[in-house]
């Protein structure tokens, strides 16, 4: 009897159904009643739920390949074709390394299997119909958000501040309206980033209206969103400018622009950030606001970011409250510079572009990180590889803002108490230390900390 491996692929259901769509045990039963029709015996199935027939790489159908490769099994067996594959040259790869390991495709629906001539033809001609259908699908899809984008819907989540329209008999529908519970927090959002100079006092403000881990990144996020002008958009071509009602002026939203994101300010919520590290894996330590305790506080902490530099955990991930770790800092800096006066020539312009290169780096790669969409997309290779380009990037920034906050900041410590102005905290810290350890543990911070000053005096 000979031995093949099942496989069982669904895309993204959303709501389909009827006979084009076929479950997974629909598919289980076709290959089943194959098999014993064919005297096969499935030793394994391999299942890819919500996985594009478009994509080369997939975690079941890659298991099954290997399988087939190394002799374990003589082939694989699929309910139809474009379960297997929908593209023609990743179809085709797989049938040359399955026929040169001597193993054998064969598809249920289409009553085709590859170990015979007409078998290959016919699977060949298949393959390039699942083709065509599948971009078929994408210009239909296509046309589809060109048409909603037009007539003022929105793809996607309804944004912080509105609504979105769910009355089939309102030509609005799926179109965006203001929420009047929680319209007004973007507004003086808004209104603080636009008028204070600061972004942080938005981000304040956030905080106390929306209680949870808003940080400058996500303000910024908020703040250069078009879609508070009232704009409608999907990617950079399809724009609907007047879509819905806007919630702030374009006067209002260009003031953002230039005071609130634009122009960095310095990070004094986590004065650290970039300084300190995990002892375990040596990488940053990623400032976030802890969870909400009952008396309505939320204390920052610094936690290890190394899952989001290379898309995995660390294994012993340090954590810690962000007060004492600062004032364990601040004290051996006492220790440290004593009654010296440390002098240098201001260099606030190159300190500043670094710091908004490292800013946008940061968020490059937390937010390429943290997309759940991108690994699935691109594979798990491409993602890492992806991930690590960007921690590499910021790394590189750091040192490059080290070098030049130790080279060119000035600052004056006369008196150690100096270092009690969070200004100069964070300018001594970026002159003298060059970085923090932090091991994992409960422990006196004696014991978890180690401080590591620069080279240069």
């Amino acid at each position: 009897m000979d031995v093949m491996d099942g496989y069982v692929r669904v895309s993204r259901k959303n709501g389909r159904e009827g006979e084009g769509y076929i479950t997974k045990k629909q598919q289980r039963e076709a290959i089943e009643r194959w098999a014993s029709y064919h005297a096969v015996s499935i030793a394994a199935w391999h299942e890819d739920e919500d996985w594009s027939g478009g994509k080369a790489s997939r975690p079941g159908l890659d298991l099954a390949i290997r399988r087939a490769l190394n002799g374990q099994t003589g082939g694989i067996v699929a309910a139809k074709i474009d379960r297997f594959h929908r593209n023609t040259e990743n179809g085709l790869r797989d049938l040359r390394r399955l026929q040169q390991a001597g193993a054998r495709l064969a598809f249920v629906q289409e009553d085709i299997d590859t170990g015979k001539t007409m078998g290959k033809f016919f699977y060949r001609l298949m393959l390039s119909l699942a083709e065509l259908f599948l971009d078929q699908s994408k210009e239909s899809w296509a046309d589809s958000r060109e048409r909603a984008v037009e007539r003022g819907a929105f793809i996607g989540m309804a944004p912080l501040g509105y609504g979105r329209v769910r009355d089939k008999n309102d030509p609005r529908v799926g179109g965006l309206v203001p929420d009047p519970a929680k319209k007004h927090i973007v507004q003086e959002a808004y209104r603080l980033a636009a008028t204070s100079d600061n972004l942080h006092a938005a981000t304040r403000y956030l905080r106390e209206q929306l209680p949870g881990r808003w940080s400058a990144f996500q303000t910024r996020r908020l703040l250069v969103n078009r879609v508070y002008l009232g704009e409608s958009r999907h990617g950079d071509k399809l724009v609907n400018p007047s879509a819905h009602e806007p919630l702030v002026s374009l006067g209002t939203w260009t003031a953002a622009q230039v005071d609130g994101v634009q122009r960095r300010l310095r990070g004094l919520d986590y004065p650290l950030s970039g300084v300190a590290r995990c002892a375990s894996c040596g990488g940053p330590l990623v400032g976030q606001i802890g969870h909400v305790r009952k008396d309505g506080t939320a204390p920052r902490r610094y936690r290890c970011g190394h899952k989001w530099n290379a898309g995995e955990q660390c294994d012993a991930p340090a954590s810690c409250l962000a007060e004492p770790l600062e004032n364990f800092v601040r004290d051996e800096l006492r220790t440290m510079l004593g009654g010296l006066i440390a002098n240098g020539t201001a260099g606030d312009d190159k300190l500043s572009e670094l710091e908004r290169e490292l800013e946008e780096g940061r968020g490059d790669l937390i937010e390429f990180a943290t997309d759940t969409e991108i690994k699935r997309v691109i594979g798990a290779e491409a993602y890492r590889a992806g991930c690590r380009a960007r921690a590499e990037r910021v790394d590189r920034l750091e040192a490059e803002y080290r070098k030049a906050a130790a080279r060119s900041v000035h600052i004056e410590l006369p008196l150690a108490e100096e270092l009690d102005r969070p200004d100069q905290f964070e300018r001594a810290v970026g002159a003298v230390i060059e970085r923090v350890e932090v091991m994992r543990g409960r422990g006196q911070l004696d014991d978890r900390v180690r401080i590591i000053r620069h080279d240069a005096q």
